[in-house]
């Protein structure tokens, strides 16, 4: 009876250790090879600063999706979302942009809406987006309110 050798274990222990590499790498990064679960929304925002692909969409601080694309339409940044299938989501919610603490990453946060009036289908339009505060203009005047001060 023929023995393996040496390098030829070594080889297959190597071969082997790539391909749970892989797939473990894959499954921590939800990717899919091109298929993704889940349905698509959309949201229209005046300022989407600092979100960016990939951010992370919830309801009640769970995470329910993912931003799929990002895009000017007429001035306005239009938010594409990829929700899981298991999460029916009312006509009525409201999207908003959060942020993780003081510095931290931005998300999507959407706020409940009215029950038993109907959920968004794929490729629905969340009707209301709330603004957010820009930190940029928030800043420049606090520095002009300084001035004031010193003055």
């Amino acid at each position: 009876m023929a023995s393996v050798s040496t390098e030829a274990k070594v080889g297959i222990f190597v071969l082997a250790a790539l391909i749970l590499l892989a797939y473990m790498s894959f499954r921590v990064g939800e990717s899919t090879f091109g298929f993704k679960k889940g349905y698509r929304i959309t949201a229209t925002f005046d300022n989407v600063a600092g979100l960016e692909k990939d951010a992370s969409v919830q309801v009640a601080g769970v995470d329910v999706g993912r931003v799929e694309s990002i895009t000017l339409k007429d001035g306005r940044a239009f938010v594409t979302l990829r929700i899981r299938p298991d999460v029916q989501l009312e006509k009525d919610i409201v999207a908003s942009i959060k942020t993780h603490g003081v510095l931290g990453d931005k998300y999507i946060e959407l706020a409940p809406g009215t029950r038993g009036i109907g959920y968004l289908d794929d490729g629905g339009q969340i009707q209301r987006a709330e603004r957010t505060a820009d930190v940029d203009r928030l800043l420049n005047n606090l520095a002009l309110i300084a001035d004031d001060v010193k003055g």
